[in-house]
């Protein structure tokens, strides 16, 4: 078995995930999910993110090792009882991913499609949502299919509001939006935009669109997933530097889908995005 250490957003779980159950796919076995980074601690300290790989048609099965600390170097780590670990250091593609072998417990994020690539039909039928969509969504989910719609996200909230988040990711400005809706509208006829942001005030002070649009604001909390099935359902995207959006775009199966997407992925220049972005998006 291999499991696979869930932390951060959705967009973050479903990285997660996919890399490891591209794995386990390859190796023949069963893949579990440990979701312990989202309870309460014995302290009584909750996690600010959820757990959110329910939405979808996941095979969930769950389980936590026991583990120990030990010292290497000068840094303490985790050790899993009859598991070998592998962690992620480098935001790079590991190629010592593949050589994973059975009985072994994975760290990371894993942030690009070439992990599981070669088994992307089976991952798109693992990522189907299965939760129903609320009355409202379903509404507008009729409404995108009549538009040649286009998903437009803005992430902001921790990227704005923690200190150490916003060294390392920085935002997508104005500029970035204003060059990537005039580009895609030069790609396609009557684009009609829906806008998605964790500030969905902020994006309906600041960003006014010369051609039909709508701002996206009653989906938050819990009910966050419904914005990236939104997404999904759109015909074309232009997505932040944010695996939200990433996945909003990628779940979309229409082949001639124009994504744009930032160049920039980090605003720290000592990580290398090269390989989170798919060749056939374009970057600005």
């Amino acid at each position: 078995m291999l499991i696979s250490q869930l932390t951060g957003g959705l967009g973050n779980q479903m990285f997660q995930y996919a890399a490891s159950k591209a794995q386990a796919l390859r190796l023949g076995v069963d893949l579990y999910l440990d979701k312990t980074h989202f309870l309460t601690t014995p302290l009584g300290k909750k996690n600010l993110r959820r757990y959110e790989l329910s939405h979808f048609n996941i095979d969930e099965k769950f389980k936590k090792p026991s583990f120990h600390w030990t010292k290497k170097y000068l840094n303490s780590r985790k050790v899993y009882a009859g598991f070998e670990t592998f962690r992620e250091n480098h935001v790079e593609v590991h190629q010592e991913f593949y050589d994973i072998k059975d009985n072994t417990y994975i760290e990371g994020v894993f942030q690009s499609e070439q992990y599981f690539k070669e088994f992307e039909s089976e991952i798109r039928k693992k990522f189907i949502f299965k939760t129903s969509p609320s009355s409202k969504n379903f509404t507008l989910l009729e409404k995108i299919k009549t538009e040649n719609a286009v998903s437009l996200h803005v992430r902001r909230g921790d990227y704005i509001s923690n200190t150490e988040t916003n060294k390392l990711h920085g935002i997508c400005d104005l500029g970035y939006y204003r060059r990537a809706i005039e580009l895609i509208a030069n790609k396609i006829e009557s684009p009609y935009f829906f806008l998605f942001s964790d500030e969905p005030e902020w994006v309906q002070q600041n960003l006014v669109l010369a051609y039909p649009f709508e701002v996206i604001n009653h989906n938050s909390g819990e009910n966050s997933f419904e914005d990236m099935r939104l997404m999904s359902n759109c015909k074309h995207h232009i997505i932040a530097n944010s695996s939200f959006s990433w996945w909003g775009a990628w779940l979309n199966s229409n082949k001639n889908k124009v994504v744009i997407a930032p160049k920039e992925w980090f605003q720290n220049p000592n990580w290398d995005s090269k390989d989170i972005i798919p060749d056939n998006w374009i970057k600005i």
